[in-house]
This record gives C-alpha cells, sequence and structure tokens, in this order.
C-alpha cells in the first residue's frame, strides 16, 4: 500500500527533476553557443541609421515604387507533380508596348494605387480573394537584358511576403519572381496549435525540401518559355531565399545531403550566383563542409547578430549562420552581420514598436547590400559593394569578403 502510494509521487519528482535538467541545459547552452544576441547597438544609434542614404531611398520608395513597377500574380500548375505553383513576378515598369500577354499567363492581380499599397506593405498579408482581370502588357525589351532573381520564402511563409526586395530590385532594373511553396507556405500556420508541431515537422521534412527545389526548376522554366524571357538575361539568374528558403537556394546552388548512404543532387547551373538570408543548418550528420564543399558559385550570407531560429522542436543560434558561411566552397562569399534584428526581421512583417527602426534599417540594408553584390555579377562593379561598406560600418557586427578565384571582377559561370 505504502509503495503504491508514494509510487505515483516519485514517479511525478523524476519527471520534474529530469525535465528541469533538461531546460538547464539547454539555457547554458543557449548561453554558451549565442554569444552574438549581446551585441546590439544603443537606441540613439539606430535611430541615427535613419539617416543613412539606403534608409531614406527605402522609404521614398516604399510610398512611390509602384510607379516604377510592374507586379504579375501567376498561378501556375505543375501538372507532373499535381502541385499548384503560385508566383509573383516583379519588374521594372518601362515604356509599354501594345501587346497583351496571353490569358494562361495573365496575373490574377493588379498593382494596387498608392493608399492600398501602402497598407499592403505595412501588413505583408495581401488578400486571398481573386479581383476581375485587367489588361495586363509586358514592359517593352530593353536594349540591355536585366538580371533575374528567384526567391524562396520561409517556413510558413507567401509569395508577397518579400516583397520589399522583389519592389526595390524592379525599381532598380531588376526582376524577381518570388514563390509560394504549398506545403510550407502559410497554411501551416491554419489549425489546431496542439497539432502545430507535426505541421511543421512534415513541412521542413525531405519530402517537401525536394519538392521545393521541383518548384524553383519548374517556375524558372515557365518564365523562361513565357514573353518575359525576353527581358530576362540568363547568363545572370540568381537564386535567393530566407531561412527554409536560404537551405532551398543552397540545395539549388550545390549542396549535397546524404540520405540513406546516397547523396542526393539538386544543383541548376542555370544559376550563377546566390542570396542566402538567415539560413539554417541542415538536418544531416554529414559536417558541414561535406555539404556544402560543392556550393561554387558566389554566394552572399546575410544575419543577425539576434538572429535566432526557435520554432517548436528546433533551434538554430545567430552563430549556426556564421558556421555556413565558412563551410559554403564558393569562390568568392561575402558576410553581412548586423546588429540587433530577429530571424523574422527579413519577412518584411510589421514587427513589435521597438524593432520598428531596425526593421526599416536592416530591410535597406539588405535592399541596397544585395543589389550591390548583383551588379558586382552583372557588370563587375566593385566600387558599389565598397561604397555599401563604407557607409553601414556602424550597422554591421561582422563584414567578411573571401576572394578565391582568379578572376576577383566576375561572377559569371
Amino acid at each position: 500500500m505504502g509503495i503504491a502510494k508514494l509510487a505515483p509521487f516519485s514517479y511525478r519528482t523524476i519527471v520534474l527533476w529530469i525535465f528541469l535538467i533538461l531546460i538547464s541545459l539547454l539555457i547554458i547552452s543557449g548561453c554558451q553557443s549565442s554569444q552574438l544576441i549581446n551585441k546590439d547597438l544603443t537606441a540613439s544609434e539606430w535611430q541615427a541609421q535613419l539617416q543613412l542614404d539606403s534608409v531614406r531611398e527605402s522609404i521614398v520608395l516604399e510610398n512611390f515604387s509602384y510607379q516604377q513597377i510592374k507586379t504579375e500574380w501567376l498561378d501556375w500548375y505543375d501538372e507532373s507533380r499535381q502541385r499548384q505553383v503560385p508566383a509573383l513576378l516583379f519588374l521594372p515598369n518601362k515604356e509599354l508596348p501594345d501587346k497583351e500577354l496571353p490569358d494562361k499567363e495573365l496575373p490574377d492581380k493588379e498593382l494596387p494605387d498608392k493608399e492600398l499599397a501602402n497598407e499592403q506593405l505595412a501588413n505583408q498579408e495581401l488578400s486571398s480573394e481573386k479581383p476581375q482581370k485587367k489588361e495586363q502588357t509586358l514592359p517593352a525589351a530593353p536594349t540591355k537584358k536585366i538580371p533575374l532573381v528567384i526567391f524562396s520564402h520561409g517556413l510558413g511563409g507567401a509569395r508577397d511576403r518579400y516583397s520589399y526586395l522583389g519592389q526595390y530590385w524592379a525599381s532598380k532594373g531588376v526582376a524577381s519572381l518570388h514563390l509560394q511553396h504549398v506545403g510550407s507556405d502559410r497554411q501551416v500556420w491554419q489549425g489546431s496549435r496542439i497539432t502545430l508541431p507535426l505541421r511543421l515537422r512534415k513541412a521542413a521534412g525531405d519530402e517537401e525540401a525536394l519538392a521545393r527545389v521541383a518548384d524553383v526548376k519548374f517556375a524558372l522554366g515557365k518564365l523562361l518559355q513565357s514573353p518575359a524571357a525576353r527581358l530576362i538575361d540568363q547568363q545572370h539568374l540568381i537564386i535567393a531565399g530566407h531561412s527554409y528558403g536560404a537551405n532551398t537556394a543552397m540545395l539549388i546552388a550545390g549542396a549535397e545531403v546524404e540520405r540513406n548512404k546516397q547523396r542526393i543532387k539538386l544543383q541548376d547551373p542555370r544559376f550563377s550566383a546566390a542570396i542566402l538570408i538567415s539560413a539554417p543548418p541542415f538536418y544531416s550528420n554529414q559536417t558541414l563542409d561535406d555539404i556544402l564543399d560543392n556550393v561554387k558559385i558566389p554566394t552572399l550570407h546575410i544575419t543577425t547578430t539576434k538572429d535566432e531560429i526557435t520554432v517548436p522542436g528546433f533551434y538554430s543560434a545567430p552563430e549556426d549562420r556564421l558556421a555556413l558561411f565558412k563551410a559554403t566552397g564558393s569562390d568568392y562569399k561575402l558576410l553581412a552581420v548586423f546588429y540587433g534584428g530577429s530571424h523574422n526581421i527579413f519577412t518584411g512583417r510589421r514587427h513589435r514598436p521597438e524593432l520598428a527602426t531596425q526593421s526599416q534599417v536592416i530591410k535597406a540594408a539588405t535592399q541596397s547590400l544585395s543589389l550591390a553584390f548583383i551588379a558586382r555579377g552583372f557588370s563587375g562593379e566593385e566600387k558599389t559593394l565598397l561604397d555599401w561598406q563604407s557607409e553601414h560600418k556602424t550597422l554591421l557586427a561582422d563584414y567578411q569578403e573571401i576572394e578565391h578565384s582568379d578572376n576577383p571582377l566576375s561572377i559569371n559561370r
């Protein structure tokens, strides 16, 4: 009888102690592996960053970029995989010809007017309702074709989530196609909170990781078969992504993960560079060096000192982003670590008031840095990167540029 009465108490005590020990180990581990988290600017220093030319220009473009760009909402379907591949295309708004796009290539939404655009930029949650189609035309073919970025969103994201990048790039003469991966998009947040970890685990699993890569390859093929292809310089295709999307970009760029003693090779040689924002480590028993050694194209790595990834069942410290940069085998690679921020600060979502200034500054710095990186590959322009580093030195906790190539002025394949 006594044992029967004491057993439940003893069991609860043991479980409690195990739980407390695990929590303590996690806290200790977090403190040891996240030394970057304590690095930040003061409130006055952040306020001063608003006077940077890149930030001031970004604020202006946020309100008036709709005059300089065109957007096309695309709802593609991959018959071979029975999978939807929604996308949002951003193009420079050049002189428009009379030719109308075929109905099958028509976007489902027109570019909103200024007031609506400002509201949507703030919320980054565009309506899922489809308005009536209006006549859509492509910009006139430029005398010089333009680079194209294909962007992959993070876990639980959507094609419109990173619009601030697409709008900026298009205003500067760079096209971008932002994909929506239906197996790991914003739908994972819908449903019971109890089953959320299961939905996240499925979305981050091998099957969806492979499907994301297939989405990129399908979408690029689809775009290059459309009238928009005449605008695109196919020698300057850049794969980009944030968080889970950065993993997708790395697989496209040449990262190789082993499964069942087989190396999975997913590289797409059509891409000549990669932009990796807040890239998490891979689920694998391999070393990062082994996974990333085959990534040879130029890579831009962007992160912050507080870039912690915390989702149910997964944690990644900011230092993981630095380790990934170090392991990448690119002949040319560039790392920028901004002070402060957060993992989600790059998404374009509205942030709590205390992060509003940081969000504005970091988004602007990411816009201008990514453009300078693209310019380096497109025209061999080095000065823009040097000027960018000089202008943003106060904002940078770390900046590394590593060159192994004999030709430092080009990222052409």
